[in-house]
């Protein structure tokens, strides 16, 4: 997969992401963004924040 969100692993604060978590991250905030590398960054965001680690598995259990 490419990864349409490239300035976030050059700025660091993507590296710490679960590649994973990041891929199911970018399909939620696709139904909400058009732009793929927008909802790309608001997914790097949610999982870097505190204890959003596991955000997207989290959202997925609570069938959200």
């Amino acid at each position: 997969m490419k990864w349409p969100c490239r300035k976030g692993w050059r700025r660091g604060k993507a590296t710490k992401v679960d590649p994973v978590q990041l891929r199911m991250g970018i399909e939620v905030e696709r139904e909400h963004f058009k732009d793929a590398r927008r909802a790309c960054r608001t997914a790097v965001d949610h999982l870097s924040e505190k204890g959003g680690r596991r955000y997207y598995t989290r959202l997925k259990k609570a069938r959200l």
